[in-house]
């Protein structure tokens, strides 16, 4: 796989949010903190390129997204004895 790829050829987009959008909110908030700690990670090492814009951005995007899944907390209660 690229680095940056365009697409991924296994899944189109649309169906791609559908399925993450249906996942139970347990499920949905380990998905959402795995991708804010990565969106973070981009956004240090763009800071280290000296692309602070770049970097503010990626750090805010991260910010947010953890917060989406804090969101899911109070649903996940009765979810937590399954996989």
């Amino acid at each position: 796989m690229t680095k940056h790829p365009s697409r991924l050829d296994y899944i189109e987009f649309p169906e791609l949010a559908d399925d993450l959008g249906n996942l139970r909110y347990d499920k949905l908030a380990d998905f959402l903190n795995l991708l804010s700690e990565k969106i973070d990670k981009d956004g240090k090492a763009d800071a280290l390129r000296k692309r602070p814009m770049l970097s503010r951005f990626l750090t805010q995007a991260s910010t947010s997204i953890s917060g989406a899944a804090k969101v899911c907390e109070p649903h996940m209660h009765h979810h937590n004895d399954y996989n």
